[in-house]
């Protein structure tokens, strides 16, 4: 019912409304009446979606009608949620139904308890991760919403609140394992040259093509056989052989370009948001597993973690000194455009 078209029109109205409204002050319960109208129409969207443009599709169908034979394949809560849909008399659309409640209402939820502009964290998830994950990777998105949340967590020093979040994003999606990295960064500094030094490294052997594979499937084998088998024992000579992903693509160099304008303002960006840096690391972090070319892996992870932008990209309506909203909005809205615009009609997620 609901595709390519409609998810244009989502974005581009969000982006008319926050250029116009993203200063305007709303009352707390007018909030919380529009952050409920906006959860369900995103729920019925995703719930709804149009199934011959999203390539997961089928796959899904065939997890939650015949679960036995696909067990393993996906984490087991996924097979769990099918099998009580149906034991209380729903069906494939209840499964998707109860995913998009999950993750649209985190997400929701952490925008509204930690965004510095609740409406452009809208546009930058409309752009990007609504797209992404909740309409296609609806396991991820939920995994994706709970990182929204573990990051102030982290930040707070509330760890064992943080690790409960973990576990759970873990059980929705493995590769929410990752996000055990943000108990070893530093809260309220950063180096520039170290970021900057390793994206450039990453960037120069996947220039070259440098035979890095072996080393990376070591590393994959002290995984747990299970994990380990989940992200593949492809032969690495043959993958050295094989092009990679290339770092000057538009779908990860608008990311990379956001995140080295961040990294000239990261002063600022302490005083405006408290989660901001570890926001900033972890879409550094995402950068770097893209460039590693793991197939399926490095994409999947960077995707996930790139979810922190809807708190970071907001933060650009404040870094400059003259003009500053105009500019900022400027950065958002292109931002947002040229996410969208990969999405929709470049990497072609909807087909």
């Amino acid at each position: 019912m609901f595709g390519l078209i409609t998810v244009g029109v989502i974005v581009i109205v969000s982006l008319i409304i926050a250029w116009n409204t993203a200063m305007i002050k709303i009352n707390t319960k007018h909030t919380y009446t529009l952050g409920i109208i906006l959860c369900l129409f995103l729920v019925i969207v995703e719930t709804f979606r149009d199934g011959t443009i999203n390539p997961d599709f089928d796959l899904y169908l065939q997890y939650i009608i015949y679960p036995n034979s696909y067990k393993g394949d996906a984490e087991a809560s996924f097979f769990k949620i099918s099998e009580y849909t149906y034991l209380f008399g729903g069906n494939y659309l209840t499964v998707f139904f109860i995913y998009a409640i999950l993750g649209i209402s985190i997400k929701l939820y952490a925008i509204y308890r930690f965004s510095i502009n609740i409406i452009y964290s809208i546009c930058v998830w409309m752009s990007f991760s609504f797209i992404l994950h909740d309409l296609i990777q609806i396991r991820a998105a939920v995994a994706a919403a709970l990182l929204l949340l573990m990051i102030p967590f982290v930040v707070q020093k509330k760890y064992w609140c943080a690790v409960s979040v973990w576990i759970i994003a873990i059980a929705f999606h493995n590769s929410a394992l990752i996000f055990g990295f943000l108990f070893l960064l530093k809260k309220d500094t950063i180096r520039p040259w170290i970021w900057i030094g390793m994206y450039s490294l990453i960037f120069i052997i996947n220039i070259v093509n440098y035979p890095i594979f072996s080393l990376i499937f070591k590393i994959i084998a002290l995984f747990p056989s299970s994990l380990a088998d989940r992200i593949g024992r492809s032969d690495p000579n043959v993958l050295n052989e094989l092009p990679r992903m290339t770092m000057y693509s538009r779908y990860v160099l608008i990311p990379a370009i956001f995140c080295l304008f961040a990294l000239c303002y990261r002063k600022k960006l302490i005083s405006i948001s408290p989660y901001s840096l570890v926001c900033l690391k972890s879409c550094f972090i995402g950068l770097y597993f893209y460039g590693i070319g793991l197939p399926i892996v490095s994409e999947r992870v960077f995707e996930l973690l790139s979810v922190p932008y809807i708190l970071l990209v907001p933060t650009s309506l404040f870094w400059f000194n003259k003009n500053s909203m105009i500019k900022g909005k400027v950065v958002i809205t292109l931002f947002c455009l040229f996410m969208a615009w990969n999405l929709l009609f470049k990497q072609e997620v909807f087909s």
